[in-house]
């Protein structure tokens, strides 16, 4: 559960079956609504957005063309074009808890933490028992490095979704970035024994000092064969989410900074394309990174490449990604040198 997921929206379900308030009481919006369903099914989500948006242009108040869009362009991964939908929707449906949800979650996506903690915030007086809602709240604080609240918030999801091991998992998550080994791992047996995929401990990198721990062992007698392993935790999962990205981009700038044989006033582009690049290695939605990448221009020559990539793979390494990962990464982002160099 480390990524940042873009869930289907439980807040109002019917909402995301295309409004589903009577459509013969819209006309004109039924044609939007069908065409954007089948874009979908036909996983041409970008159109699908804007066919939604579509129908509050016939309607304004049409606030179920704004949550889908929202929610569609979150699944592209294209995360300013959901904010502005859900800062217009919050125009529109002011006492509405589905805007400041989605809001939130655009906001977690950029990294902006706190602007997402202060959207749930406003939601928490109207949504108190929603899991997902107490989760995400959980990964901003994480994000920031409060570990007391992070462990309310997780803790409360657990409470409304007892059935969930990815919630004990971030429990365990949190407890071993704030140096309580003794309850990560309790909580890490706990999330093992309601069903977790052991890969995602392995390959968390911000479980690193419970992985470095003797009684780690007894866990890693659990783990299932690699190949089955594989198939059911994706990479961009397995690696951390966008955190993860965050952290491996960081890592490589301050590493390029020290090093010599990189051009200083390239490291803001190195760290975009970087992060770029790892994402899409990942398979993660990355369209906003690979856009910021795009409008980013990096001419190194083949021997600044190459430490790049070195600074890249002791990045790697220092988070403890493992050695098949870390080197499907590599491999990937090598194809890519012509991004880099400009060849």
């Amino acid at each position: 559960m480390n990524r940042v997921r873009v869930v289907s929206f439980v807040l109002m379900p019917t909402l995301l079956l295309g409004g589903c308030a009577s459509t013969a009481m819209n006309p004109g919006i039924d044609e939007f609504v069908i065409r954007a369903k089948l874009l979908e099914a036909q996983g041409r989500d970008e159109e699908a957005a804007l066919t939604w948006l579509k129908t509050t242009e016939i309607r304004r108040d049409y606030v179920p063309g704004y949550i889908n869009a929202a929610e569609t362009y979150q699944k592209v991964g294209k995360f300013r074009s959901s904010l502005a939908v859900s800062e217009t929707a919050k125009r529109v449906a002011s006492t509405r808890p589905e805007p400041l949800f989605l809001s939130g979650k655009a906001k977690f996506a950029m990294s902006d933490y706190a602007g997402a903690l202060e959207e749930w915030r406003l939601l928490k007086e109207t949504e108190p028992s929603i899991a997902e809602f107490h989760r995400l709240v959980g990964e901003a604080e994480e994000a920031q490095k409060n570990w007391t609240p992070a462990l309310a918030a997780y803790r409360d999801a657990a409470t409304v979704d007892r059935a969930n091991p990815q919630l004990f998992l971030a429990i365990a998550r949190v407890h071993a970035q704030a140096g309580n080994i003794a309850a990560a791992l309790d909580n890490l047996e706990h999330a093992l024994s309601a069903g977790l995929n052991p890969w995602l401990i392995v390959e968390d990198v911000r479980l690193a000092s419970v992985r470095d721990h003797p009684n780690f062992r007894a866990i890693l007698s659990r783990l299932p064969v690699a190949a089955s392993a594989e198939k059911e935790s994706p990479l961009f999962a397995r690696l951390g989410g966008f955190r993860a990205l965050h952290i491996i981009g960081e890592g490589v700038a301050r590493g390029a900074v020290q090093d010599p044989r990189l051009n200083k006033s390239e490291i803001a582009g190195i760290e975009k394309k970087i992060v770029a690049e790892v994402c899409e290695a990942s398979r993660g939605p990355c369209k906003d990174f690979v856009d910021a990448a795009a409008n980013t221009k990096v001419k190194l020559s083949n021997d600044q490449f190459q430490a790049l990539m070195e600074d890249l793979k002791k990045n790697l390494v220092r988070f403890r990604v493992t050695e098949t990962t870390r080197d499907q990464l590599l491999n990937a982002v090598a194809s890519s040198r012509h991004e880099f160099t400009g060849d």
